[in-house]
Parts: C-alpha cells; structure tokens; sequence
C-alpha cells in the first residue's frame, strides 16, 4: 500500500513539474493602477485580449523611457478606446513619482493592434540600401531611414543619431520603433 501511494504521488509530482510554465496572463493588457489612472482620463482602458496572442511578448508599458535621471519619471503605455477609427493609443507620460501623478507629454494614435514595449537592443543593427551600411549601435542609430509622424513623408534629419536606445513596438518578428528628437517624435518600421 505504502509503495503505491509513494509512486502516485511520485508520478504526480513529476507531472506537475513537466508542465510548462505559463509566464504572461491571459486576456488584457493590464496596467499599473498610475497608467491605468492616466488612461481612463484619456478615455481610455487596457488593451483586450493583449496577452492571448501565441508567442513571448513584453507589456503594454514601459518605465524608464525616454530616459530620463530616474527610470520612475517616465513611462509610455498602450491602452484602448473603444468607437475610435484609431482605436489604440500609445501614451508618453513624463514627471511620474515623488508623489506626481504624471502628465502626458505625447500621444499618437494607431489602427493596428500594439505589441509589447521595450528598448531597442538588436546589436549590430544594418539599414541595407544606404552608403554606410552599419552596423549601428542601437543606441546610436541614423535618424534618417526614420520619418515624422506629424509628417511620413519627411524622413529625419542626415547625418544626426539617436542619442539613446528608441523604444520598441514588437511582436511576431515586426518592430516599430520610435524616437523624439528636438521635441518632434519620429518612427521606423523593422522586420
């Protein structure tokens, strides 16, 4: 009796370990309560059904970007308002922490669903078709493969860089990224 209840429970356990961990949550795009604050004045809620994609992807936000001298200062986040025809909207938030509540310093609406965020960090980056063909630090990265997105046609500044990593949109292998340079905010498209 003793021998059959050990290997039950020994067979239990070892299913229970073999079993893969699930890492991300299941359903929306869940927010820390300060975002989730800013993005219900904005009208706006959790991205739904973020996490049920298959695949590894980062959260819907991201302290700590564009830097700044305390990661706690900034953040940018997706959330989403229903009945828009651009119904995302990625939220750049400045002056969180110490007690503020922060204040939203840019938004740029889109049509298609966001990935998760984080900062650019693909090593030895090339942007084939160009003179100097890289690799690049990422960041250090030209600005002018990038456009403005007040403008897609204008195409960023020659000869000036990043001054430091841009943020990026990812998932599925497809990566936006997107930079503020001399307070205009620019993206490019990667895959």
């Amino acid at each position: 009796m003793m021998n059959r209840l050990f290997v039950l429970l020994l067979l239990g356990t070892m299913t229970l370990l073999a079993a893969p961990p699930n890492p991300k949550p299941k359903g929306d795009g869940t927010l820390p309560d300060e975002l989730l604050q800013i993005a219900k004045e904005l009208g706006c809620g959790p991205v739904p059904g973020f996490y049920d994609s298959p695949g590894d992807i980062d959260p819907p936000y991201l302290y700590g970007w564009p830097p700044k001298n305390k990661k706690e200062e900034t953040a940018v986040f997706w959330c989403h308002r229903k009945h828009k025809e651009e119904p995302y909207l990625l939220v750049f938030v400045e002056d969180l922490g110490s007690g503020r509540k922060g204040r939203v310093a840019y938004t740029s609406p889109s049509e298609y669903e966001p990935g998760g965020l984080s900062i650019f960090d693909w090593p030895n980056i090339n942007f084939y078709g160009r003179e100097d063909e890289g690799p690049y630090d990422p960041k250090h990265l030209p600005l002018d493969p990038f456009v403005y997105i007040d403008n897609p046609k204008e195409h960023g500044p020659k000869g000036k860089t990043t001054e430091y990593a841009p943020l990026q949109d990812s998932y599925d292998g497809i990566s936006t990224l997107y930079y503020r340079h001399e307070g205009r905010w620019l993206w490019l498209g990667l895959d």
